[in-house]
């Protein structure tokens, strides 16, 4: 769910920026959940509605006539709001609330097959995922020849396969999207058509060179510091820091820059 509730933030981003007349608004109530986020911390990251959170963005969005990057989030309101998908978010926000030492042993079983219950009931209005195309655009080069029209030359790594792979394939296009970011795509022929869910979902081999992508989702901000914690995808007790104190990652500086915006511009009054 934290996927589909950062490629609804993205998308506000891209609204927010392009509406220069100042005619996106976003209702008291849907403000109240954007601010929750803001305020994620160490201490209730985990435990954060990103179900609620979708459900608010994508409110905003058709509040505001904005036509989603993701097609079918258009009938996707209405099958979160059903009653099966209703019963199965206050399932798992009831399981998942209920401190792990409370549960007695011969629940466990039990607790864990209905949240997979839960879960698939959820998923099965969100499957619709795996028709778009999520890459990492390494870097962008440009090539322009005389009497004719710049191409933009973007070094990808497809993410969406079985496995991730070190291939870093070269791609063409007529237009550019946006270095140093993981993005999805309805189709990788066409440089034209995606949405950037960088800041939020970051690839850390683009900013590294690393060989193999290294994918980390937004948790939460450390009041203390105000640096921006990420997590690891699959093994979320890995972290890092941006600005990281670390010298060596110093090349996340970027990541930085771009959170700034985000909020400045998502969060306005």
């Amino acid at each position: 769910m934290q996927l589909f509730g950062y490629a609804a933030l993205a998308q506000l981003w891209d609204a927010r920026a392009s509406d220069s007349a100042g005619t996106l608004r976003i209702a008291d109530d849907h403000r109240a959940m954007l601010d929750s986020f803001l305020k994620l911390t160490e201490t209730n990251a985990a435990a954060f509605d990103y179900y609620r959170l979708t459900v608010a963005v994508l409110e905003i969005l058709r509040e505001n006539a904005v036509e989603p990057f993701l097609r079918q989030c258009s009938e996707v309101l209405a099958a979160l709001g059903d009653q099966p998908s209703k019963a199965a978010h206050a399932g798992l926000e009831a399981i998942r609330q209920q401190p792990l030492a409370q549960f007695a042993p011969d629940e466990v079983a039990a607790t864990c097959e209905r949240a997979t219950d839960y879960i698939a009931d959820i998923l099965y209005d969100l499957v619709f995922i795996c028709l778009y195309k999520a890459t990492t655009i390494r870097s962008i080069a440009v090539d322009h020849y005389r009497n004719r029209k710049a191409r933009f030359v973007h070094a990808t790594a497809a993410l969406d396969g079985g496995q991730l792979s070190d291939v870093i394939e070269g791609r063409s296009y007529d237009s550019s999207t946006d270095s140093q970011s993981v993005i999805l795509q309805r189709d990788r022929e066409l440089g034209s058509d995606f949405l950037n869910l960088t800041p939020l979902v970051i690839d850390e081999s683009a900013f590294s060179n690393g060989r193999l992508p290294n994918l980390y989702f937004f948790s939460h901000q450390d009041p203390a510091s105000e640096r921006y914690i990420y997590r690891m995808i699959g093994n979320p007790a890995n972290m890092i820091a941006v600005p990281d104190e670390d010298a060596r990652r110093a090349y996340l500086k970027p990541v930085k820059r771009m959170f700034d915006e985000f909020k400045t511009i998502v969060f306005a009054a």
